[in-house]
Order: structure tokens, then sequence, then C-alpha cells
């Protein structure tokens, strides 16, 4: 099952370990990912390239490697919104993902008694107070849960996957740059908009996402990775190329929380990098962030005046006004919480909303919310279970940091995208004190 799978030849036998562990990106992975974006391309103006696309994906994910696999679903996961038939369907990605977990699953499913427990208490929790309207959003926690647990037993390379995910992210946002000539993929999008006069608005950019919060998540984290890639081994050109254009992106949506996280980033960054190097290294850093601010400042100024405009124009300068509406709805969801035993012990149910009607906007509060205190602990237990192992490092904290900021203004608890986040924060842990060119858990 683990024999490559090249375009050109077909089948082919593995290269030695020398010339793999000297690419990063494998050449079959970088025609791969010509292939498509190609065919996301064409998807744009027939849905049948949908289908085409998860045959094609499909077949890589049984040719190729475990980690050529993860890297090409890593890679496809920002075009996830528009690989589907119409708004309501079920995304082509989801196959994917699912194809790689049975893989990974059938052929690598033995679990240490302790964390199968965790898995069956918090699924059947889950059940029983969310009902079978919820069981395919259980389903993915569950799975994402497993395959997290299972990277322990996976020889992957961080350096791939982090580069796949982040390539994936600047080829969908370039595609999303033109999307009002992609007829079938703009249908997709939500447009969202900052107003910045009386009957005037600004486009806030989202990638392939629609929401510009929850697409910026996928790009601090992939900068985050980068960083720790960056501060673990040999700092490479492509490394900076990359975190400079997802940086101009992020910054085009003008998310206030985006700005915030990045500024964490880069503070915990500074601080590791004095701490791992010495006064020249702190010299190099400043010159290096002189330098990514002199990119956004050529490539997205418009973005820099609108984030002026958001911090500058409140009037009002209240908590509710400073959190764009989000203090209100927190204060909604606690009175709830705190108003009733049933939600505060047991949840009122996984993807359930207050009267208010919107979500939570702050995943802790969604957990307790959705699952109560008992439920949260039980997912808490099973998330300690399956990051067991992991070298304990400061360098995780700029991953794990960027992501914990995020969810105090997103709910992500039921994101299918989140486990794939967790699941590259545990290849990267994996990484960590251990040459990058090969990673072997377990």
């Amino acid at each position: 099952m683990d024999s490559f799978f090249n375009p050109v030849l077909f089948l082919k036998k593995k290269n030695s370990a020398a010339d793999s562990e000297s690419e990063i990106i494998p050449k079959r992975l970088i025609f791969s990912f010509a292939l498509l974006s190609l065919l996301i391309i064409a998807r744009a103006f027939s849905s049948v390239f949908c289908y085409v696309i998860l045959a094609v994906g499909g077949l890589l994910l049984v040719f190729f490697t475990l980690e050529e696999s993860f890297s090409v679903l890593v890679f496809l996961l920002p075009f996830s919104m528009v690989l589907k038939l119409s708004e309501d369907a079920m995304s082509f990605f989801t196959f994917l993902f699912f194809g790689l977990f049975l893989r990974i699953f059938l052929f690598n499913n033995r679990f240490d008694i302790v964390s199968f427990i965790a898995f069956v208490l918090f699924g059947g929790y889950s059940l029983v107070f969310s009902g079978l309207g919820q069981l395919t959003t259980i389903i993915t926690i569950l799975a994402g849960l497993i395959l997290v647990k299972q990277m322990d037993r996976c020889s992957f390379r961080a350096q791939t996957v982090v580069v796949s995910f982040s390539l994936g992210l600047c080829v969908s946002s370039v595609v999303a740059l033109f999307r009002e000539h992609l007829p079938l993929i703009d249908r997709f999008l939500m447009t969202a908009m900052l107003k910045v006069g009386e009957n005037e608005y600004a486009d806030r950019f989202a990638g392939l996402e629609g929401n510009p919060n929850y697409y910026t998540v996928g790009v601090i984290f992939a900068v985050a990775c980068l960083a720790v890639l960056i501060l673990n081994d040999k700092p490479r050109v492509h490394f900076y190329f990359l975190i400079g254009v997802l940086t101009v992106f992020g910054m085009m949506s003008v998310s206030k929380s985006f700005l915030l996280s990045y500024a964490v980033l880069l503070a915990l960054w500074f601080v590791l990098t004095v701490k791992r190097g010495s006064a020249s290294n702190a010299v190099k850093f400043v010159f290096a962030a002189a330098a990514l601010a002199g990119v956004v400042a050529i490539f997205a100024p418009d973005s820099i005046q609108l984030f002026l405009f958001r911090f500058t124009k409140d009037s009002k300068g209240t908590l509710n006004s400073i959190s764009t509406g989000r203090y209100g709805i927190w204060q909604t969801y606690l009175n709830e919480i705190f108003h009733s035993r049933r939600i505060l012990f047991f949840g009122n149910g996984l993807n359930s909303i207050s009267s208010l009607g919107r979500g939570t906007h702050n995943t802790y509060f969604e957990a307790i919310y959705s699952l109560g205190l008992v439920g949260s602990g039980l997912l808490i237990f099973a998330l300690k279970k399956v990051f067991e192992g992991i070298p304990k490092s400061s360098l995780l904290l700029i991953p794990v940091a960027v992501i914990v900021v995020r969810m105090l203004g997103i709910g992500i608890l039921t994101y299918d995208n989140f486990w794939i986040y967790l699941i590259m924060l545990k290849i990267l842990g994996l990484s960590i004190k251990k040459p990058l060119a090969t990673i072997k858990g377990g």
C-alpha cells in the first residue's frame, strides 16, 4: 500500500532514502499539486471536475506513501469549501479525509487501553447528549482524535507537511483573487464586508473560506509552523517567502484577531530566537520583521488603512464595540450556561446555538455550552492521551499560543479543519529536537 505513484511512469519503486531526504517536496508531489490546481480551476467552469478531483485524489491516497498522501490532503484543505456540487452538500474533501483515515486505521489500528477508553467515553457521551443528528460531527471528531494518536506510529517529515499546507493556502488564495471570473467557485463563497462610511463598504479577503476569521486561523497556524521549522533547523529562503505571502493575504482579511495572534507569534518568535541564539540573531530577526512589514506595506497598503480605520474610528470604545459584538454574544451564552444546570454540566449538544441565533465566537464557551463540564472534561482527557509522547519544547509554544488566542474569538470545536491542524501539530511536535529530514513516531 505504501508504494509511490509516479504520474509519468505510473508505478515506481521508492527512491533511495538519501534522495527523498534531500527534497522537502518530492517532484511527484509538486506534479500532483500542479495537476490538482489545474483541475480545481477547471472545476470553476464545470462541476464534473469535482468527480475528477475526487478520483485523482483517491488514486494518490492509494499509491502514495502515507506522508505524501497526507501532504496531498493538507494541500487540498484550503480548497475544501468549493469542492462540492451545491452549497449545502458535503465537500469531496471529506471523502478524501475519511479515505486516508481508513487507510491508516485499517493497517495501523493499535491503541493503548486508556486511549481506547477515552475515545469510547467521549463518543458515547456526545452521542447521548447531542443525538443522532450530530453523528457526522461526532465521527469526524473521533476520526481526528484517532489520527492524532496514530501519528505516533507513522513516519512523516514535518517540513513536507507544513510546506504542502502553506502552498495550498497560497494557491487557493491566488485563485480567490480571481473568484469573480470563476462562476462555479464564486457562488460557494460569501463576501465579507466592512462598513467604512454611511453607505460605503470595503471587501475583506477570506481566501476560498468565505469567512475572514476562519480563513486566517489556517494562515496564522501555517506561519507559526514555518517559524518552528526555521528555529528548529536551517532557515530556508522559501520558508521566509511563504511567510511573506501568507502574511500579506492574512492582512488583507482585516481581522483584528489575526493581528493580535500575529503580534503574539512575533513576540514568542523573538524571545525564542534570543534564547536559542545570540544578540546577532536578535538583530537579524528585527531586520527580517522590518522587511516583512515593508512587504505588507507594498502589497497590502489598503488593508493597513482599513486596520487603522477599525482601531481609530470606534467612537464608543466599549468592550462590545472593541470585540466587534463578541462581548455581548459571550454574555448571552454565559447567562444561558449558568442559568441551566443541565447545560452547565452536560451541555446543550454539539452545534447548538443560543436563543440569540448566533454562534459563540469563542471555542471555550462553545465547548461548555455544547458538551458541559463533563463532556469538556472527557474531551480534554482524550486530547491529553493523543498528545502524549511529544517532547517538551518551548518551540511548540508558537503554534499552540496562536491557536489558543484565536479560539478566544472564534468557535472551532466542530470546525473540521481544526482536527487537521491538531494532526499537523502532533507531526511538528515529534520533529522537535530531532532531524527534520525524517521524523519517526513510536
